[in-house]
Parts: C-alpha cells; structure tokens; sequence
C-alpha cells in the first residue's frame, strides 16, 4: 500500500490557481507539465519516514521506520537502479530480518535484478517488471487527472541547493488519490479501502524557474483505520500512519551509466505475487 502511495506520488504535478510574481497557476502548470515530458534522465535521492501508532484492548502500538533511497533513472533507454537503506524497531521486523535491511535494485527493460541482506535469500534474483512499468514511471495521464483535482497555491521563489525555484503547495483531492494510487500494479487495497483510510495530505513542491523541472518534494500522508481496514491479520487496533517524505532530484538529462553487476548476470529466476499483473 504504501509503495502504490510512493510511486503514485513520485511525479506529481501541481493545478490551476491565483497568480504570483508574474506567473499564473495555469502558467505554471502547463510549462511544469511540458517540463516533465523533457525529463529523459535524472539522478533522485528519498527520505522517508513512517510513523505507525495504534491501541486496542491489549496491545498498543508505537513505531517508527526509516527509509533512504538513492538512485538513477534513463526512462529514454528504460533503466534504473536504486538503493534502499531500511531501518525498522524490533517489534516490527519479521523473524530473522536484520536491524538495518539494505537492498540494490537494477531495473533494465521487463527485467527486475535485486539484491538484499535478508536471511536465507540466493544472492540476486531476476523478475518480471508489472505490466505497464515504465509507463508508471511517467506517470504523465495520473498527473494531469490528479493535478485537475487539486488545490494549491505559489508560495514565491526559493532557492534549494543553489537553484533558484518557485515554492508551490498542493492540497490533493482524496478520492482521486486514492483512486489513482489503487490503479498501480504493486497496490495492495482496493480505491473504497483507499479512500476509508487516507485522511489527509499535504504536498509543497519546488520547480526550476529556468527548466520547471521538479528539483525538490516534501509530502506528509495521514492514513487512519482498524487493523482489518489495513489488511493486518491481529486482534482489532485503531491504527493510524503517518508518512513524511522529500525527494530531491538532480542532474536532469545528464548522461548516465547503468550496468548490471557481473554478479546479478547469474540471478535466480523468481515470481514476485505483488508485480504480477492483475487479472
């Protein structure tokens, strides 16, 4: 559920509004829109946080999740490749799983290499990438369906890492978020158990004043629910998460190189249930 939320909200896009400095919302829009059709490669780095408290009659429960994300993109040539630095709290890691979970992730057309320090697993493993993967990884159509169902409005210019940038918060339509974020290939609920548990979201995004290239995102999701409503197989819980993440994205359309380790070249083949396509 929360990756679907994740790649959903990757690339989004910002709606019509008053004007600010001499640029309209509707300006705005429709040059970061264009924008995002220019982005051929990019170098991308997240931080995530998830905040997961809930109580019921004999369990309580209180935490927190560290991811940090770094990696490259060529959707020109459909490759990428990304590593995870996963911190979970004992009480919420499977049996056997380590403090730090670490994970590198190649992905070169239909084809899925992984890696990852888990107990027991043989070395790298090959997948088939979910039907329509790289087509998700624009997101172009869920973009401009979610940002026509948006508020925002332009805060001004500011500069992030010596670029200078417009400032824009975005308040997302809930029924269309979720709506679009059960329509991925990795979501795990269905748009009616979407819209019952997200309560909130909140979105600012920074653009290039020269390219309007998205250099830099904070979004915060409250979600809110019992455990049944989560798919979560314990005793009834209210649960509530918060998910507080900023991207950052870099070196747009600069060369890059993405080759698969010689080791991943003898990967185990395996059927990964979340990205098989639906039926």
């Amino acid at each position: 559920m929360f990756l679907a939320l994740l790649l959903l909200l990757g690339p989004l896009f910002l709606s019509v509004g008053c004007s600010e400095a001499g640029i309209t919302g509707q300006e705005l829009k429709e040059k970061a829109v264009a924008a995002s059709d220019d982005v051929k490669s990019c170098r991308f780095s997240l931080s995530q946080t998830l905040h997961l408290t809930g109580e019921g009659k004999e369990k309580k429960i209180d935490s927190t999740a560290q991811y940090d994300i770094t990696g490259a993109v060529d959707l020109e040539n459909q490759r990428m490749r990304l590593r995870m630095l996963m911190k979970l709290p004992e009480e919420a890691r499977p049996q056997g799983m380590p403090e730090t979970f670490e994970m590198e992730q190649y992905c070169l057309g239909d084809a899925i290499y992984t890696h990852a320090n888990l107990p027991g697993m043989p070395g790298w493993l090959k997948s088939k990438a979910p039907e329509g993967y790289w087509e998700m990884q624009k997101q172009t159509q869920s973009e401009v369906e979610l940002l026509q169902s948006s508020e925002f409005r332009i805060l001004g210019r500011e500069a992030v890492s010596g670029t200078e940038c417009w400032a824009v918060e975005l308040k997302p339509n809930l029924e269309k978020l979720a709506e679009l974020a059960s329509s991925s290939p990795l979501a795990q609920l269905g748009s009616e158990q979407l819209q019952k548990t997200l309560k909130s979201a909140r979105v600012k995004q920074w653009y290039a004043t020269d390219t309007f290239f998205p250099i830099k995102r904070e979004f915060e999701l409250v979600l809110g629910g019992n455990s049944q409503d989560f798919g979560l197989p314990d005793e009834e819980v209210k649960v509530t998460v918060q998910m507080i993440s900023t991207y950052n994205y870099f070196k747009f359309n600069e060369p890059v190189e993405i080759e698969l380790p010689p080791e991943a070249e003898k990967a185990t083949e395996m059927s990964i249930p979340q990205l098989e396509p639906k039926p």
